[in-house]
């Protein structure tokens, strides 16, 4: 046992910090939602902050997964369009197909900078 404590505390290191009440309750309820503990959701947003990548909430994951499925749902009718027009061999309306795809990006687009502004309490800025 001893062997493996010594192997342990060389691998790895205690932080702690101390939260003022207020925002511990936040942090509590947060991990909650994403059913980890306070320091594990700490850890995990403060190591993405480091490695500048961004932490997704379980919510928005799923959220996402749905955006992702309408969108091949839509790639999915795009490819009948051009099956159909190789059939009869007639143009469809191409700007009318990319006006609604320019359409629907501007749509996902704004959802996903107004589900995190929403979910930060702030604006979010597009780099």
């Amino acid at each position: 046992m001893k062997a493996y404590l010594d192997d342990y505390r060389a691998r790895h290191k205690c932080v702690n910090i101390a939260v003022p009440i207020d925002d511990y309750k936040k942090l509590v309820k947060a991990a909650r939602r994403e059913r980890m503990t306070p320091a594990r959701l700490l850890l995990t947003i403060g190591l993405r902050d480091l490695d500048k990548t961004v932490y997704v909430p379980a919510e928005i994951k799923e959220e996402l997964g749905r955006l992702g499925l309408l969108i091949r749902n839509v790639a999915n009718n795009i490819n009948q369009i051009a099956h159909h027009t190789n059939t009869v061999r007639q143009a469809a309306d191409a700007k009318a197909v990319f006006a609604e795809l320019a359409k629907l990006e501007r749509a996902v687009r704004a959802y996903c900078l107004g589900r995190l502004s929403k979910r930060h309490d702030h604006q979010v800025h597009e780099p």
